[in-house]
């Protein structure tokens, strides 16, 4: 009987080969010679007047791609936003890059 491993390192240990999973514990962080990524800030999006009150959903239509209005570019900034700080999170919670 013979097993194979998911995930090994190659002979002279310079590559892991992850074939199965890898599990960043708690706390835990994925480095370059040491050092993590550095943080990245959720854009923050602020209406000095008149806040059109947009809440992304996912999508945006804008009518005319040559001409689009004032309202649909900021409806396209405001799910520009809502995917960036989403992608964050998600490399946040993967511990590759700090929260701060």
């Amino acid at each position: 009987m013979s097993y194979n491993a998911g995930n090994y390192m190659e002979q002279g240990g310079d590559k892991l080969v992850i074939g199965g999973e890898l599990q960043i514990a708690s706390g835990g962080m994925i480095t370059n010679a040491g050092t993590q990524a550095s943080a990245i800030d959720d854009i923050a999006l602020t209406y000095t007047s008149n806040d059109p009150s947009i809440t992304p959903n996912g999508a945006v239509t804008i009518a005319d791609g040559g001409t689009p209005t004032v309202d649909e570019l900021l409806e396209y900034c405001e799910e520009l936003q809502a995917n960036q700080n989403a992608i964050l999170a998600v490399l946040r919670g993967a511990g590759l890059i700090p929260s701060s």
